[in-house]
C-alpha cells in the first residue's frame, strides 16, 4: 500500500537514491531540502515517489516493477496529491525518471492525461575545476573563461549574505529558501554562486 513517509522516516529510502544520480532527490531523502516522499511498501521499500519542493515536481526512484507503484499510483495520486497541486495551482506537474523502465508506472499514472516528454540537460563543473581557483571558471572542452570587465563570480557564503552591498541580495535568499529548509542550512551544505556586476562610473 502506498504510504508517505514522516521527514523522520526519509532515511528508509537512502538505499534506493545512493544510485540515484539527481542531487535534489538526495537532498530530499537526507532531509537538507523541503519534499515530500511516498512508498511502494512502508515494510519494504522498493520504490519511491519524491516531491521535490525546489523543482516543484516529482521523481520516481527504486525498482520500476514495483507492483504498487504500477497498480495504485495513479489513484493515490488522484486522491490525495492532485488536490493539493490543484490548490497550488499547478495543473501540470513534472516526473521525473532515470531511464525507461519507469514508462510503464509513467503511462498508467497519466491514464488518459497527455504526458510530454522532455531531456533533461544537466550542467557540471569541469573536471579541472577544484572551487579554489576563484578567478578562473573553464568552458567544458577546458578552455578557460575570464569574467567579463566590472563582474565577478562569487561564492555564496556567510559574507556574501551579510553584505548590504548587493542590490538583490533578496533574490538570492528567495532562491535558497526555495530550495533550503533555511539559509543556515544552505550555508552548512549547500554550494552556489552569484554573478556580480558592478556598473562603473
Amino acid at each position: 500500500m502506498i504510504t508517505e513517509l514522516h521527514t523522520s522516516e526519509f532515511y528508509k529510502i537512502k538505499h534506493l537514491t545512493d544510485s540515484c544520480p539527481n542531487i535534489e532527490v538526495k537532498a530530499v531523502a537526507l532531509g537538507m531540502n523541503p519534499g515530500r516522499i511516498y512508498v511502494d511498501d512502508a515494510d519494504n521499500i522498493k520504490a519511491a515517489l519524491i516531491w521535490v519542493h525546489g523543482q516543484s515536481g516529482y521523481q520516481l526512484v527504486g525498482d520500476a516493477e514495483s507492483k504498487p507503484f504500477r497498480s495504485e499510483l495513479r489513484t493515490y495520486m488522484q486522491t490525495h496529491n492532485l488536490p493539493e497541486l490543484m490548490a497550488l495551482q499547478m495543473p501540470e506537474v513534472e516526473i521525473g525518471v532515470a531511464d525507461d523502465r519507469w514508462l510503464n508506472v509513467l503511462e498508467h499514472m497519466a491514464g488518459p492525461s497527455e504526458l510530454n516528454y522532455d531531456t533533461q540537460h544537466v550542467f557540471m563543473l569541469h573536471a579541472k575545476d577544484d572551487r579554489t581557483d576563484s578567478d578562473m571558471c573553464y568552458t567544458s572542452s577546458g578552455v578557460p573563461m575570464l569574467p567579463a570587465e566590472g563582474t565577478w563570480v562569487l561564492p555564496i557564503d556567510k559574507a556574501l549574505i551579510q553584505q548590504s552591498s548587493l542590490n538583490n541580495l533578496s533574490f538570492v535568499t528567495d532562491k535558497i529558501g526555495h530550495f533550503w529548509a533555511t539559509v543556515d542550512a544552505f550555508l552548512e551544505h549547500g554550494l552556489g554562486y552569484v554573478w556580480w556586476f558592478m556598473k562603473m562610473k
